[in-house]
């Protein structure tokens, strides 16, 4: 995101560049939200999985 900033803050876009910056920009953010959102759910599957597999497990030992 640095270098977004920098190139706002730059004089020599003009405005339409800076407008698909700030797009791009946008769409990374959603990117990496719908990303972490995505991770978090994989996660508290496994957790879930985990607790309902380890009784299964030592019943077969």
């Amino acid at each position: 995101m640095v270098i977004f900033k920098f190139i706002f803050s730059s004089q020599r876009f003009s405005v339409k560049a800076r407008r698909i910056y700030a797009s791009i920009a946008g769409l990374l953010q959603v990117n990496s939200t719908q990303l972490a959102l995505q991770i978090a759910a994989r996660d508290r599957f496994i957790i879930q999985s985990s607790g309902y597999l380890a009784p299964c497990f030592f019943k077969l030992i």
